[in-house]
């Protein structure tokens, strides 16, 4: 079976971003991409919520258009039909993340926010955190 893994990027002080959801504050280097690089082979799958997708489109270029890695959003509103190569999902996060465990295929990479990390550690579908 797949494992969902969860990895996000965490300040010292505990937080994700900042109170106005700015995350300024991250330092990208040629050593954390050869690490994200090297993770990446795991994964064929990407969970995302509304607000670490926004984030990961302003900053790559075409993040969920990889034909490699099935990509879902979680959003109660955002239209379906504006994002190429990402399938938006309103509801039942947990009883989907269950679904792609389920199925063939590599492990499944739960990115970002702490509100659906929250809810789906919650169901108890988190198998693996990386901070």
């Amino acid at each position: 079976m797949r494992k969902a893994v969860y990895g996000c990027a965490c300040s010292l002080d505990g937080y994700l971003a900042r109170e106005d959801g700015s995350v300024d504050w991250l330092m990208f280097s040629d050593e954390v991409a050869d690490l994200m690089k090297d993770s990446w082979a795991r994964f064929d799958c990407m969970l995302m919520g509304r607000k670490t997708y926004e984030i990961a489109i302003a900053n790559t270029a075409g993040a969920a258009e990889d034909p490699d890695i099935d990509t879902y959003v979680f959003s109660t509103t955002m239209d379906s039909t504006e994002h190429k190569g990402a399938t938006i999902v309103s509801t039942g996060a947990a009883d989907l993340v269950r679904s792609l465990k389920a199925r063939d295929g590599k492990d499944i990479c739960l990115m970002g926010g702490g509100l659906l990390a929250a809810s789906l550690s919650e169901a108890g579908v988190i198998d693996e955190g990386w901070v």
